[in-house]
């Protein structure tokens, strides 16, 4: 599980990564248990799925070197993706005539906003999902596929 802050009033994790195939998907395992530790399990699918996206671009783009910042705060999970590459990443028209860029579709149909802010040093690429505290926190070890309501009794 990547580890919160202490001394933020969310939650927030930081990771750097030098990506390769094999640790995406233990990425996308590690933020999954990371949501439902923070009790935001009901939004794991549509983060690890934005945060896949952002994360394959970086591997597909630069020499895999980045860091990702999430944040659980205000009823948003925040997502930050910095690389090396200065170039903004954009978005392909009209993905089935191209038969490719679906990632930045994926991020923006799952995203609140989609911002990429350059820097001397590469860029970040920044993005929210609403997230609202309204759900019981779910816990990392519970089973996802538990039904939430009381046995029917005949």
């Amino acid at each position: 599980m990547l580890s919160p802050d202490p001394h933020d009033t969310g939650h927030e994790t930081r990771r750097s990564y030098a990506l390769s195939p094999e640790q995406l998907r233990g990425i996308r395992g590690e933020i999954a248990e990371t949501l439902f530790a923070w009790g935001y399990g009901f939004v794991s699918d549509d983060v690890v799925l934005v945060v896949s996206e952002l994360l394959t671009n970086v591997y597909d783009y630069t020499r895999g070197a980045c860091d990702l910042i999430l944040r659980a705060q205000e009823g948003r999970i925040f997502i930050t993706v910095t690389d090396t590459e200065m170039k903004v990443p954009t978005r392909i028209k009209d993905p089935w005539r191209e038969g490719q860029g679906w990632g930045l579709a994926i991020v923006d149909a799952l995203t609140d906003q989609r911002l990429t802010v350059i820097t001397r040093k590469g860029k970040n690429v920044c993005c929210s999902i609403e997230a609202p505290r309204d759900h019981l926190p779910l816990s990392a070890t519970s089973s996802r596929s538990q039904p939430t309501h009381p046995a029917r009794t005949g």
